[in-house]
């Protein structure tokens, strides 16, 4: 009889030391569960992770935004699993209950007509901040954050993204530079072309999965480090191992780790027969 697959996740999250410096939050979110549907006789991971616009850091408290991303969505994804939503519709609903909630609730806390302009003229990149009525300054000020996760059934693995960062499959590493405009979800309410891009893995074929916002790229890049083998083997079974490593890296190279830095991993294992 062959021996049963376990689902193990980890996550871990730091401050940039730049961000520190500055006196800025840090305005990464991460959010993991996992839970056994008896009737469907599975076990679900659900991994998320958000990183919040610095914007303007006067005025910006983004870190508003990613962590209610995280939590709003990994709430909807367990609903569309108990639904019996197919894992790869699961993006497309969520990304519209996403969109759909971030209108409302902007429009509930901050309507247009009241009066809330910035106390400063903005010029260069941010000068559309000078005509913005008070909805659109929450949204950008408060809600503008990228999202990305994961659900897996131990069988299938769907991965989404909106926005920049970085994910491990397996073997391969990708980041996604967007230049510093990232796809916010709360930007993109009203986009008819928004919506996650969306892979579909065979669990078993890609064991390894890791999602990370865009503060670890540096660290990518040096090879010594072997971060992409790091995230999953450093203190390998202890739950705190990827928040001892991250810890460990901002001390020690701290200039690379000017941003903040997020990493989520889901690992599909053989356990005990």
């Amino acid at each position: 009889m062959p021996a049963p697959l376990l689902q193990r996740m980890r996550s871990g999250t730091v401050q940039g030391t730049k961000h520190a410096r500055l006196s800025i939050n840090n305005q990464d979110a991460v959010m993991s569960m996992q839970f056994n549907v008896k009737s469907l006789n599975k076990q679900f991971s659900v991994g998320l992770v958000s990183d919040g616009s610095t914007g303007v850091p006067a005025f910006s408290r983004s870190e508003v935004g990613s962590n209610i991303l995280v939590v709003f969505c990994a709430a909807r994804i367990q609903e569309f699993i108990l639904a019996r939503v197919p894992l790869a519709d699961i993006p497309a609903r969520l990304y519209d209950s996403v969109t759909t909630f971030l209108r409302n609730f902007s429009n509930m806390i901050m309507p247009a007509n009241i009066h809330w302009p910035y106390p400063i003229q903005f010029t260069g990149g941010h000068s559309f901040r000078n005509t913005q009525n008070a909805t659109q300054r929450f949204i950008v000020d408060y809600l503008a954050a990228t999202l990305r996760g994961f659900v897996s059934d131990g069988e299938s693995t769907v991965v989404f993204r909106a926005g920049d960062g970085a994910q491990i499959i397996g073997d391969a590493v990708m980041v996604y530079d967007q230049d510093d405009r990232p796809d916010y979800p709360a930007l993109s309410i009203n986009s008819p072309s928004g919506g996650f891009d969306v892979q579909v893995y065979e669990a078993t074929q890609f064991p390894r999965v890791a999602l990370a916002t865009d503060g670890i790229e540096k660290l990518l890049k040096l090879e010594e480090l072997r971060l992409a083998e790091a995230v999953f083997t450093h203190r390998q079974g202890d739950i705190l191992g990827l928040q001892r490593l991250l810890n460990d890296l901002r001390k020690s190279h701290p200039a690379l780790v000017d941003d903040d830095a997020t990493v989520l991993t889901l690992e599909i294992i053989e356990g005990e027969s």
